[in-house]
């Protein structure tokens, strides 16, 4: 006879906890909903969801969310002096657009940007000490400082659309197609230019011997030649920040063969160019008919400046490639 008030205080006990289970459960799944459709309803505004320090910690930071977002924290405010935050703002905004135009208003990926003047104290807890910086929140995983947060390595692979692209997929598995607005005002200038040149052309043909001159065509050709192997064409695919700060200074030259800065670019270019012009003096010097002294000293200075300038390209290349058995004069 004992047992039985037991038992039935044990069931008792049960069907509470198991009533107060139901109902938690009821208002979290509640209560995701309500998120969910603010946060589509903020979407369908504008693509990209402007944070503060309290909609990250109901949106973002809320452990019971089901879905993905990638925020972008920023400092484009003009006392900031973040130059680059902007050109990282349109390559955000243009992947952002592009994923709502492939998916609709999807509820299980949403986009965000944090400025540090609106969420100063999520910079904080989160160790976040430079911007811009994109990340990616995964559902239903606790974030609590920097070395959690699955960043977008904007030195290795760039910033560009395309690029934060790629990175979202294989984050989500969400496949999408950038779709950048079109610049009909550079097609507009390029074709009228293209037209006023060919009637300019057409009717003032004599003017325009010096198109037929050898010369002319081989500093064009050398000047394409090193603006491919400089690396404009990586720069304009990957879109590298112009140098990288940090803690320990500015660099302008980057330390890994992966990746190079717009800055770098400039300077091989400029090296290159000048490599160039001492070989193309050599060349003529050697063909010219003239033996004087001042020949002599052209001959000496361009080859001690040649050898230079290789020394210089191959100290950058030994930097960067690391493993690199050879060096020059420096």
């Amino acid at each position: 006879m004992r047992s039985i008030p037991a038992l039935l205080l044990t069931v008792t006990v049960l069907l509470v906890q198991l009533q107060y289970t139901y109902h938690f459960k009821s208002e979290r799944n509640v209560g995701l909903a309500e998120k969910i459709t603010a946060l589509k309803e903020m979407a369908a505004k504008k693509t990209i969801v402007k944070l503060n320090n309290f909609k990250f910690k109901d949106y973002v930071k809320w452990s019971a969310r089901n879905y993905s977002f990638v925020v972008m924290f920023t400092a484009m405010e003009p006392h900031r002096q973040c130059s680059i935050c902007s050109v990282v703002n349109e390559e955000f905004q243009i992947a952002a657009k592009s994923f709502q135009l492939t998916h609709g208003l999807s509820d299980k990926l949403f986009f965000g940007v944090m400025d540090f003047d609106d969420g100063s104290e999520v910079f904080q807890s989160l160790q976040i000490n430079t911007a811009p910086v994109i990340v990616y929140f995964p559902p239903k995983r606790k974030i609590s400082r920097i070395t959690d947060l699955q960043q977008l390595d904007m030195q290795r692979v760039g910033f560009s659309a395309e690029a934060i692209a790629r990175w979202i997929t294989d984050k989500t598995d969400l496949d999408f197609k950038v779709f950048r607005p079109p610049n009909y005002i550079s097609t507009f200038a390029l074709l009228t230019m293209f037209f006023i040149g060919s009637l300019v052309m057409y009717f003032k043909q004599e003017n325009f011997e010096f198109l037929q001159n050898r010369t002319l065509w081989a500093i064009i050709t050398i000047i394409f030649c090193l603006t491919m192997t400089s690396g404009q064409m990586w720069n304009h695919i990957r879109g590298p920040p112009f140098y990288h700060k940090s803690h320990q200074g500015v660099s302008y030259i980057h330390g890994s063969s992966q990746g190079q800065f717009i800055a770098e670019t400039y300077f091989i270019f400029l090296l290159n160019g000048c490599f160039a012009t001492c070989v193309i003096t050599l060349i003529e010097s050697s063909y010219s008919a003239e033996h004087s002294s001042g020949k002599k000293a052209t001959t000496v200075i361009s080859v001690i400046i040649a050898a230079f300038l290789f020394s210089a390209l191959l100290s950058i290349f030994k930097a960067k490639a690391g493993g690199y058995p050879y060096r020059g004069l420096l």
